[in-house]
């Protein structure tokens, strides 16, 4: 598994955009308090985010885990 995050712009505008295999799948912004980290998946997604952790490392580890389990089941080595 490729997942790799590319920090972009600084202060307010700070994200990590998130790409696996090379793909963006998603972006990592602060929450609007400035409290978490919250996850879009999805390219264009600015509303809707799927993971929040105020902890970015931790937030990193749930994607890492959520996207091998995805990618198990997807090749038929998991059920």
């Amino acid at each position: 598994m490729d997942l790799d995050y590319r920090e972009v712009g600084t202060d307010k505008s700070w994200r990590l955009d998130v790409h696996y295999n090379g793909v963006a799948i998603g972006t990592i912004r602060k929450s609007a308090d400035g409290l978490r980290h919250e996850y879009y998946h999805g390219v264009g997604n600015d509303f809707a985010y799927a993971y929040s952790k105020t902890d970015l490392d931790d937030l990193k580890s749930l994607l890492a885990v959520r996207l091998a389990r995805t990618a198990l089941i997807t090749s038929g080595l998991m059920i």
